[in-house]
């Protein structure tokens, strides 16, 4: 394949195109709205509407759940400059949830689909401002602090997360939980 001679497989109106893990289907956005289509385009449907008014985000860094059921996505509500995790059923469209901790960054889905491993920016007395959470991916139960770090990712197995951590000694104490 040279320049631009790819053959075009689908055509959608939309961006941050994603996947899904049996290769059936695409999610994107299309102005403000979370769509599934067939992998060729065809067929698409909304499963959730993000509102645009102000100066919120288009929705971003769309993500299928391991089993392909849910979606998740990163955007920020309008007039408030902080991140959040939305989630919804693909199933059953409707509202999404939002997980707690506002000021996401990057996250990502554990390999069973029950939690997200998400890097959060706090502020406080520390040298390195992002701490990394799990939290059940229904939103349910309280986030779970794991570390200071960013660029949390799961193992396949589920029983690890590697992450990026920048560290001086005896500057700011470091809590760490095995899965």
């Amino acid at each position: 394949m040279e320049g631009d001679s790819a053959p075009q497989l689908a055509s959608i109106p939309g961006q941050d195109v994603s996947w899904s893990p049996d290769g059936k289907h695409l999610a994107y956005v299309d102005a403000g709205r979370i769509m599934v289509a067939d992998a060729d385009g065809r067929n698409g449907i909304q499963v959730a509407e993000v509102n645009l008014r102000g100066d919120s985000l288009q929705p971003y860094n769309l993500q299928w759940s391991p089993e392909g059921a849910r979606l998740s996505y990163m955007s920020h509500e309008p007039d408030i400059y902080t991140n959040w995790i939305y989630i919804v059923d693909i199933a059953s469209p409707g509202t999404p949830t939002r997980l707690g901790n506002p000021d996401h960054r990057l996250y990502d889905w554990s390999p069973d689909g029950r939690l997200i491993v998400y890097q959060v920016q706090e502020d406080d007395s520390c040298h390195y401002p992002d701490v990394i959470y799990t939290r059940n991916a229904d939103g349910s139960g309280e986030p779970r602090m794991i570390v200071r770090g960013t660029s949390p990712s799961w193992s396949p197995d589920g029983s690890k997360i590697v992450f990026i951590q920048e560290t001086q000694p005896d500057t700011c104490p470091t809590p760490i939980v095995e899965y």
